[in-house]
């Protein structure tokens, strides 16, 4: 499986992403997700798990969520159907690039569907756009 129909699904979500005042929600697994706002169409709920943040120097690593409120509106052509995702980013805050490290695929019971890390090869890293998805990740972690 490539790695490049994968990043759109990603990218889109991310290019269709509104700004949206971060609230926080702690979760009983520990972790304490903020939360960055919805897609334009407000199907993918934005979050970043504040407890993931790893910085070292200039480069942060930090695990998102992207949860669909109804997954019947979405189209899984690369991907199995899912409810939501766990992600892994690395962001260099001096470079302003991100790339993906890893990612889950879970179904609305929560188990895992489909899993996947990713290299410097498969998944190469990418400038970030202002108002993005991804900015508003590095507004959050770098800063």
């Amino acid at each position: 499986m490539t790695l490049k129909p994968y990043l759109g699904v990603f990218a889109g979500a991310s290019l269709l992403f509104l700004a949206a005042c971060g609230t926080t929600t702690p979760s009983s697994s520990g972790k304490n997700w903020l939360s960055l706002g919805v897609s334009q169409n407000s199907n993918i709920l934005h979050e970043l798990d504040q407890t993931s943040i790893k910085k070292n120097g200039q480069v942060v690593t930090f695990r998102d969520k992207k949860t669909f409120s109804d997954i019947s509106k979405e189209h899984f052509q690369y991907l199995p159907k899912h409810k939501y995702s766990l992600n892994t980013w690395e962001m260099n805050c001096a470079n302003k690039t991100y790339r993906l490290v890893a990612t889950e695929l879970m179904a609305e019971n929560g188990t895992q569907v489909w899993q996947k890390t990713f290299d410097f090869n498969t998944a190469p890293t990418r400038k970030i756009v202002a108002g993005s998805s991804t900015d508003k990740q590095y507004q959050a972690v770098c800063r």
